[in-house]
C-alpha cells in the first residue's frame, strides 16, 4: 500500500504546515503542478466530467451545440484517454431553453447516482437546471424543466460523502469597485459561495441571487489583502483528500477594453485585442484546502505562489484515478499530478518537526517521500539528503528503541519506503498513542501510511 492517508485511514500528516508541531528550521509546504499525459487526447473540445467505471476503465460525459439551440449530453468509454468508443448520445437539453456552455457533474459514492447542473441564460441572474440519472444513460429534468435557483454560471460540483451532500462551489456577485470593466459591468466583481443539497434539487441557501439579489458579505469568501485589488474568484473545483478536500481555484482579474489597431495589421502588443464588454483570459489556479468543505470560510490558501495547471489550462471536473495519479480532462486532453504527491512538507536545510498525535496502527509504518542526491554519486555532498524519523510517546518523549538515530532515510525516493529503527518495526506499539518527528535536510515528506 502506497504512504497515502486515502488508503488506509490515517489523518494525512505532512500536507500544510498547519500540520506541523514544534518547528525548527526553515519548513515551506510545497505543491504539485499538474501536467500534460503525452499520447492522451480529448473526445471533444467540451468536456464534462469523467468517472471511473467497474471494469477498470473510464466513462467521459462531453456535450455538443445542435443548429437549432438545443444541446446534447454524450457519452464515451475509454482506458487510456488516448482512445475512445463511439459517442453515445444520452440525453438532449430542450430548444426552448437558451442554454450557456457552463455546466458541471458529480457521481454519488454510495449510490452511484449522477447529477448534472447546465445553465440557461437569465435575467438577473443564470438558471441552474438540476438534471439526475441513476446510470448515466437514462436523465430527467427536475423541476419539470424549471432552474433549481439562479446566480452566477461558474463553480463546481462534487459529492462530499462526508457530509452526505452534493457541494457547490459557486462563484456569485458582490458589489465592487473594479479597476476595468468587463462584461459584469465595473461595480462587480466574482466571489465564492456555497450550496448544499441532499438530492440536488433542493438546495440550501434556497433563495435566488443572481445580479440584483447579492448575498450578504458574511455568506462569501472574498481576495483578502495579499491578493492584488483586481483579484476574482471565478471557478473552484474541489475533490475528497483524505481527511480533508481539495480544491483548484480558477483566478481571474479584468483587463482594459481596448481594441488594438495594430493587431490587425500582425503586430502584435501588450494590449488585448478583444471585444468590449468580454472577460479577459484567467491568471492562474490556485490549490485550495479545507477539513469542512460545507464552510465557505473553510478553505485555506497554503500554496498560492503555485500554479496547480499548466498556462491556459483548466481543473473543470472531479479527477479520476489513472496510472496511479489524479487526472483531469480538457480540450487538448488529459492532465495529471501523482496521486499521493499533491503536496507535502520540505526543507532545503536542516530542519525538524512533529506531526500531530495518532493511534499506532497494527502494521508498519511507511513513508511517502524524496531525499535523493542528484549529483556526483561518489562526492561526500551526496550525504546531505536525509531524513530521520523519531517515535514520541504522548508526553512528546523519545520512545526507547525509537530514538532518530536508529531510523535514517538516505538518497531515497518512494512511495512506501519502511520506517524501521535498528531493524525494527513499529507494528510492537499498535494501539499507543504517538506522534512522528522528523528530521530531513533536501528532502521532502508527503504522507505517511502502512505497509501492506
Amino acid at each position: 500500500m502506497h504512504a497515502s492517508a486515502e488508503e488506509n485511514g490515517l489523518p494525512i500528516l505532512t500536507m500544510e504546515l498547519r500540520d506541523v508541531r514544534d518547528p525548527q528550521g526553515k519548513l515551506r509546504s510545497v505543491a504539485g503542478q499538474v501536467k500534460p499525459i503525452r499520447g492522451t487526447r480529448a473526445p471533444s473540445p467540451h468536456i464534462v466530467a469523467a468517472f471511473d467505471t467497474p471494469d477498470g476503465g473510464y466513462e467521459v460525459f462531453t456535450w455538443e451545440g445542435e443548429r437549432d439551440g438545443a444541446q446534447t449530453l454524450y457519452r464515451r468509454t475509454t482506458r487510456d484517454f488516448a482512445r475512445y468508443s463511439r459517442p453515445r448520445k444520452v440525453h438532449t437539453l430542450s430548444r426552448k431553453v437558451k442554454w450557456l456552455g457552463a455546466k458541471t457533474m458529480a457521481r454519488r459514492s454510495d449510490t452511484g447516482s449522477y447529477l448534472l447542473i447546465a445553465w440557461s441564460r437569465g435575467t438577473p441572474g443564470h438558471g441552474a437546471h438540476a438534471f439526475t440519472s441513476p446510470d448515466g444513460i437514462r436523465w430527467r429534468h427536475e423541476r419539470g424543466g424549471e432552474p433549481v435557483y439562479t446566480d452566477h454560471d461558474a463553480g463546481g460540483l462534487f459529492w462530499c460523502q462526508a457530509a452526505s451532500r452534493f457541494i457547490f462551489t459557486q462563484a456569485t456577485y458582490q458589489r465592487w469597485r473594479k479597476l476595468y470593466p468587463d462584461n459584469i459591468g465595473d461595480a462587480t466583481r466574482r466571489v465564492l459561495s456555497h450550496r448544499t443539497s441532499a438530492d440536488g434539487v433542493r438546495w440550501r441557501p434556497a433563495r435566488n441571487i443572481g445580479m440584483g439579489k447579492r448575498r450578504p458579505a458574511a455568506d462569501l469568501l472574498l481576495p483578502d489583502d495579499q491578493d492584488p485589488p483586481e483579484l476574482e474568484f471565478y471557478w473552484l473545483q474541489a475533490f475528497p483528500y483524505g481527511d480533508r478536500v481539495l480544491g483548484a481555484m480558477l483566478l481571474y482579474a479584468a483587463s482594459p477594453q481596448v481594441v488594438n489597431p495594430y493587431m490587425r495589421c500582425g503586430t502584435p502588443d501588450f494590449l488585448p485585442d478583444r471585444k468590449p464588454n468580454k472577460h479577459g483570459p484567467q491568471l492562474a489556479q490556485e490549490w485550495w484546502v479545507t477539513h469542512e468543505p460545507t464552510d465557505v470560510h473553510a478553505w485555506r490558501r497554503p500554496w498560492r505562489e503555485r500554479d496547480a495547471a499548466p498556462p491556459g489550462r483548466a481543473l473543470r471536473h472531479v479527477p479520476v484515478v489513472f496510472r496511479d495519479r489524479h487526472v483531469w480532462l480538457d480540450a487538448k486532453g488529459a492532465l495529471g499530478v501523482p496521486r499521493h504527491r499533491v503536496a507535502g512538507i520540505a526543507s532545503w536545510a536542516n530542519a525538524q518537526f512533529s506531526t500531530r498525535r495518532f493511534a499506532m496502527p497494527r502494521k508498519p509504518l511507511v513513508l511517502n517521500a524524496a531525499a535523493p542526491w542528484h549529483g556526483d554519486k561518489a562526492s561526500d555532498a551526496q550525504r546531505q539528503a536525509y531524513i530521520m524519523a523519531e517515535l514520541l510517546d504522548k508526553r512528546d518523549k523519545p520512545i526507547p528503541g525509537f530514538e532518530r538515530e536508529k531510523c535514517i532515510v538516505q538518497n531515497a525516493d518512494g512511495l512506501r519506503l519502511p520506517l524501521r529503527w535498528s531493524g525494527s518495526d513499529s507494528a510492537r506499539l499498535a494501539g499507543r498513542t504517538v506522534s512522528l518527528r522528523f528530521y530531513l535536510r533536501d528532502a521532502t515528506i508527503y504522507a505517511v501510511g502502512t505497509a501492506d
